[in-house]
């Protein structure tokens, strides 16, 4: 339903506008007090963490919201696609690493098709 702008099962569940407000970067140029070490240096949408951490605009190229025990969710925009990726890794070192590393793989591979 992100993916598709509020679409879900060819309905309109939520608006188009709610959606691209869920993912502009609101942290953008602002002290952020607090965020999970997964998350690394990118923005805070609603609920969604922006991936592009300076990029204000409406519609982020990709969005995520990493769980407490290392799954990691995420929506590409620019690439059409999403994915999972399901894991149990009670540390959060390294995480933002990986997931990012993972996340380029797949990129790499839908630009190749």
């Amino acid at each position: 339903m992100i993916l598709n702008k509020g679409i879900y099962n060819g309905k309109q569940v939520l608006k188009k506008e709610s959606v691209a407000a869920m993912q502009r970067n609101y942290a953008a140029g602002k002290k952020v007090i607090y965020s999970p070490v997964e998350a690394g240096n990118w923005g805070y949408g609603f609920g969604e963490w922006v991936t592009e951490a300076n990029n204000p605009s409406a519609w982020s190229a990709s969005v995520t919201s990493p769980g407490l025990f290392g799954s990691f969710p995420w929506v590409n925009n620019e690439k059409k696609y999403s994915a999972v990726l399901f894991t149990f890794y009670i540390k959060n070192t390294g995480r933002n690493e990986c997931y990012t590393a993972l996340k380029k793989l797949l990129d790499e591979i839908v630009n190749s098709k």
